[in-house]
Order: C-alpha cells, then structure tokens, then sequence
C-alpha cells in the first residue's frame, strides 16, 4: 500500500467517490474504505507481480470501472505509477474504465502523470479532499 501524508484524506475520498457514484446509478460498488465490500484483486497474468486492489470498483451499463484515488503525494510514487498502468491494462483488456481521482488543484499533475506513462486514463475527476 502506498504511505500517505494524510491517510485520512484518502479514505474521505474515497468514501465520497462511492457515495458519488451510488447517486450517480453505479451498481455494485465495491471500495476499499469502511462500510464497503473490498473490491477484487487485479494482477497480471506474470506470477512474479504482487497483486493489487483498486481503490473502488463500481459497474453501470454493463462497463466495468475501475477507480483509483490519490492524494496530492501520492500521484507520482513508484506504487501508484504500478497501479495506474496495471488498472489501465486491465480496463482496456475487458473493455471496462479506468478513471483517476485527484484533488482539486491537482489536475495537472495527473494529466502530466498519465502522459509520461503513456496510458489509457478514461477520464480524470478532480473532487475537493
């Protein structure tokens, strides 16, 4: 698991993501925060990677999505790069979503992120932490 600087940040977002997306007509939202099923374990097909869990994972209209939330210190660390590009491949390979979560001010930073990884990012959501 990554180590924040604010750890309490992180799980507020994430709760407030999921409660987002349940006002929003996602269905089976699972998130890695208390009062939430953890969501499923994703690694690649190579035995020699650890396995990793997105921090929510949410269906609607048959698309599978896959949510990964960051704080401002976390965006660049050798962790998250390993998580974006593994939850990007796995979106792409079941024809599912990835989308990042950022807080407000850090969208740039993302945007810059997910350029130098030369990934597929579905959408970027800034939200206030």
């Amino acid at each position: 698991m990554t180590k924040r600087v604010d750890q309490s940040q992180h799980e507020r977002m994430v709760y407030a993501v999921a409660m987002r997306l349940d006002s929003e007509g996602f269905n089976e939202i699972k998130a890695d925060v208390e009062g939430y099923e953890l969501p499923d374990k994703i690694w690649w097909e190579s035995a020699e990677h650890k396995p990793h869990i997105p921090d929510i994972t949410a269906s609607k209209d048959s698309t599978s999505y896959f949510f990964e939330v960051e704080t401002s210190d976390t965006i660049f660390v050798p962790e998250s790069v390993v998580q974006w590009k593994l939850f990007s491949a796995h979106a792409i390979h079941i024809n599912g979503k990835f989308i990042v979560i950022v807080p407000e001010g850090c969208l740039n930073e993302a945007r810059e992120q997910v350029t130098n990884l030369g990934i597929n990012v579905d959408d970027i959501w800034e939200i206030k932490a």
